[in-house]
């Protein structure tokens, strides 16, 4: 096979090569996963004149560069040095903190490591502020949380700050308040006072008593993190790092900054810089970090191997065990799930932190019963501690129990009134709770009073024909029901839309199915909205979702809902999707059923997400195809009973999934030859004929065919700023100049071939200024029968015929263009025209309708549909668009005697 990409509007020549550099350019970028270790920050200008300064002496020198995380060569040569420098960096199972004298250097590795009783009882006779809050966080850790209040409350009782001067006591001063209040709430009622409270010691001890000393700036980052702040939480984190490169505790929480925000590239990399501090032992920190990112993507087993590296060094660390319990929830695993959570409890009892973790961890999931469960009673065993409430109330919202979400939310935010997801999702619920709904059969349609009631008045009818196509039985359909109606959430902007779904206004998608509820960004132009789009289908894609979702109990590979949710657009693709499958083909790098799911959370190249989103689609089409479209159902029923994958494919399509993936390629290029895209066995492209005119015998001509290669990817590097391959720019090079006369005799002798039609039509544009002509009729419809998946030459025949004597002649043109359209409402506004033009009125209406819809807060739109409708004898549709303009003019009289003449009208024909 070969490819027949060219790039068009360039120099045919400069084309030709620059198509073939972009498709090596793209495959260069998808590598770009593979960097190293996070880059260290360059340390600190004041911490580095304090470790340069001349009055310290060696001894001084060195355990300051301890501290800061740049030891040098010497400095820890003593088992006191390298315990201090491995606390530091993460690596507590070094030999070094077993056999320091320094006690509470011991004791710390230990409880860090989760051998809690152990460091109980090296502490026991310690009284200063280390040794309490070592045991502090120890018996918190066992779950014996009275005895870890009681202690907190000893130790605060007797510690003065205002006379302290050690700014690592009223460091640990702000930590114990900071545990306490979530371990048993404010003394008073004052919640926002006490956290005030832990932040003037923390401010007290970087600002008043050592500016240098990083762990207090550490402290104010977790506190930020925790609260959802993640931009002032990676500032902290990214500060901390420049007075202590070698701090694990920053690195980490720079790790769960990149998870959350699913930049799982950089979780990676945050990894590695982990891995390198701690070596030569295990990193617990980069393990957690890849567990945690494991989980976001939806591969537990990955999870759980990673974790496995750390328990087996550190088998009661408390943060992996819970982890590890997360991960049986997320591969659906309940009853090891259940096993899990004991377990933690005899380690811990009574404590909420596993409960919380896979409550987390399955509400992401959208295992909403489950999750409300466990975050429940993590909450119960832990009244004062805001995180399962916050994770509580928002899985509530997700799963559309609103009033509940209320409750909860609100008194999340009376525990911790700073935190940024609990309190946008608590501003919002308040206000939607108060919202008006339009209720259907299937749907509840809800929107905040305004104009945005002109399209929740609209979406009633189309949601239930929507309904009707997805849940059916007909091929393709879903053949389901879910239980509940839909809740259809109208945002009034987009910041509204994705704390709906996130928490946070960060998100940059225009609708998005949790399962019962779909919220939606507008489709509007302007300030605060993503533009115009065509809604129908997106709501037709994400009800599609919700329908999977109820059929399969949320239980369902990433890619597959996705490709059933495309499937159900029922849109042709459009000519950019094809093409980037088709180099997919053609370079071999279609991705494997691992991969594809890896693609959607876990892209490493910039096109990753775009073709798994459209190999799936393809895949799914495929199996419809091959096997009948009651296979995918038989599928999803398998996942809903627990199967995997493997097991689905086997019993339904009948399969291992890498002979699936052999045979679909095959289907896959047989298909784009079929739209001639990719060329058949044994037919040459364009290059191929270069090189046979610059050489006559073999020999010559592989050579001709090497050097040519290496032109095109030296000009393909100068295009992208690189340098030219070495010998790419040789003179000596014979290209013969690809003319329109060239081109022409090629076509004579192949007169179907896409890659030669293309050619010839640039040619032909290019001696016209860029203006087809009807001359170039019949080349336009050979290669638009040659190349079906084009819109070039339908959008230069549609120019052609709109300015001809018959306009009519471009509506199939026109059609071919609208079919593909996702966001632009301009051929449906010409084909309403010329329906119009050909008196077609009920065509003409359904294309100002489609128009409408588009844009349906624009007036213009509103009254080309009232028209067709008036034309087309649909009185009850024109009615409908008067009282939309009513809505969206309410200071045009015009509108108000348009809707009182229709309603007359309308009650005199008895419609």
């Amino acid at each position: 096979m070969r490819s027949t990409f060219l790039c068009r509007g360039l120099a045919l020549a400069s084309a030709l090569m620059l198509g073939a550099a972009a498709s090596a350019q793209m495959i260069r970028s998808a590598g770009d996963g593979d960097a190293g270790p996070m880059p260290v920050p360059d340390l600190s200008p004041t911490v580095l004149r304090s470790l340069e300064a001349e009055y310290l002496t060696p001894e001084e020198g060195a355990r300051m560069r301890v501290f800061h995380g740049v030891a040098r060569e010497g400095d820890v040569d003593t088992p006191e040095a390298a315990a201090r420098a491995a606390l530091i960096s993460g690596a507590y199972d070094d030999p070094a903190l077993t056999v320091t004298t320094n006690l509470l250097d011991r004791a710390e590795a230990l409880v860090l490591a989760g051998e809690a009783e152990s460091a109980l009882t090296i502490t026991q006779q310690n009284t200063t502020m280390r040794g309490a809050w070592i045991r502090i966080t120890a018996l918190n850790d066992l779950g014996r949380l009275d005895e870890c209040i009681a202690r907190i409350d000893e130790t605060l009782g007797a510690f003065d700050d205002r006379t302290s001067t050690s700014a690592a006591d009223v460091t640990l001063a702000a930590r114990m308040l900071i545990l306490r209040i979530r371990l048993a709430g404010p003394e008073g009622d004052d919640v926002a006072g006490e956290y005030e409270t832990a932040l003037r010691l923390l401010a007290t001890a970087r600002q008043s008593l050592d500016r240098l000393y990083w762990p207090a700036i550490l402290v104010e980052a977790k506190l930020l993190q925790e609260r959802d702040n993640r931009p002032q939480a990676f500032e902290a984190a990214q500060q901390v790092l420049t007075m202590c490169p070698s701090s694990a505790d920053a690195w980490y929480l720079l790790g769960r900054l990149a998870v959350d925000s699913l930049d799982f590239a950089g979780a990676e990399r945050v990894a590695l810089r982990l891995d390198e501090l701690a070596k030569p032992g295990i990193s617990v920190h980069a393990s957690l970090v890849r567990a945690r990112a494991a989980l976001r993507a939806r591969m537990p087993d990955e999870a759980e191997v990673n974790l496995g590296k750390a328990l087996d060094t550190m088998p009661r660390h408390r943060e992996s065990l819970a982890v590890f319990a997360a991960a049986a929830g997320v591969a659906y695993d309940f009853q090891t799930l259940d096993e899990r959570l004991a377990q933690y409890d005899e380690v811990a009892p009574g404590s909420p932190r596993a409960l919380f973790e896979a409550g987390a961890a399955l509400g992401a999931r959208r295992q909403y019963p489950q999750a409300i469960r466990l975050l429940t009673e993590a909450s119960r065993r832990q009244p004062a501690w805001a995180d399962p409430l916050i994770e509580l109330g928002l899985t509530q919202l997700q799963a559309g129990e609103d009033v509940d979400a209320l409750g909860t939310l609100s008194a999340a935010f009376e525990l911790d009134p700073f935190n940024v997801r609990a309190d946008n999702s608590l501003r919002l619920v308040r206000e939607v709770i108060t919202w008006p709904t339009i209720e259907t059969e299937h749907f509840v349609v809800r929107y905040r009073p305004g104009e945005s009631e002109v399209l929740a008045t609209e979406m009633g009818p189309v949601l239930e024909e929507i309904h009707d196509v997805v849940t059916g039985a007909q091929p393709g359909g879903i053949d389901h029901e879910p239980a509940q109606k839909t809740l259809i959430e109208l945002a009034p902007d987009h910041a509204s839309f994705s704390v709906r779904i996130t928490g946070t206004p960060d998100i940059w998608t225009m609708a998005a199915a949790t399962g019962p509820v779909i919220a939606v960004d507008q489709p509007r132009a302007g300030p605060g909205h993503l533009g115009t789009y065509d809604w129908p289908r997106v709501l037709r894609h994400e009800y599609t979702h919700t329908v999977t979702l109820s059929r399969t109990k949320y239980r369902i590979p990433h890619w597959f809902t996705e490709a059933s949710a495309v499937y159900l657009e029922l849109a042709p693709r459009d000519f950019p999707t094809v093409m980037l499958l088709a180099r997919a083909v053609e370079t071999g790098t279609l991705f494997d059923l691992d991969r594809i799911n890896n693609a959607f959370s876990r892209p490493e190249g910039p096109n990753d997400r775009a073709q798994a989103y459209a190999q799936g689609h393809w895949m799914y089409e495929y199996i419809v195809e091959r096997w009948g479209p009651d296979a995918p159902l038989e599928m999803m029923d398998l996942y809903a009973a627990g199967a995997d994958e493997g097991a689905a494919f086997d019993r339904v399509l009948g399969l291992t999934r890498e002979t699936f993936m052999s045979d679909f390629t095959r289907y896959a290029n047989d298909a784009l030859i079929e739209w001639g895209v990719l060329l058949p066995d044994g037919e040459p492209g364009v290059r191929d004929m270069l090189v046979e005119k610059m050489t006559t015998d073999e020999e010559s001509r592989q050579a001709a065919s090497r050097r040519l290669d290496a032109l095109l990817e030296g000009l393909g590097e100068a295009a992208t700023g690189g340098a030219p391959a070495a010998g790419a720019l040789d003179a000596s090079l014979p290209l013969p100049k690809l003319t329109p006369e060239l081109i022409r005799t090629w076509l004579a002798e192949r007169p179907e071939h896409p890659e030669l039609l293309e050619l010839a039509i640039e040619a032909d544009l290019g001696e016209r200024g860029g203006a087809p002509d009807e001359s170039m009729i019949p080349l336009l419809e050979r290669y638009a029968t040659a190349r079906s998946v084009d819109p070039m030459p339908h959008r230069n025949l549609a120019r052609i015929y709109l300015e001809s004597a018959d306009p009519s002649m471009a509506i199939p043109h026109l059609e071919y263009l609208d079919a593909r359209e996702t966001t632009r409402n301009v051929f449906a506004l010409e084909l309403a025209k010329r329906y119009a033009g050909a008196e077609q009125w009920g065509e003409a209406l359904n294309k100002a309708l489609r128009a409408s819809r588009f844009a349906p807060f624009d007036a213009d739109h509103r009254e080309l549909a009232a028209t067709m409708a008036i034309k087309a004898g649909r009185l009850d549709v024109a009615e409908a668009q008067i009282e939309a303009l009513v809505m969206l003019e309410p200071g045009q009289r015009v509108h108000e005697q348009r809707l009182e003449a229709v309603r007359k009208l309308r009650e005199r024909q008895g419609n």
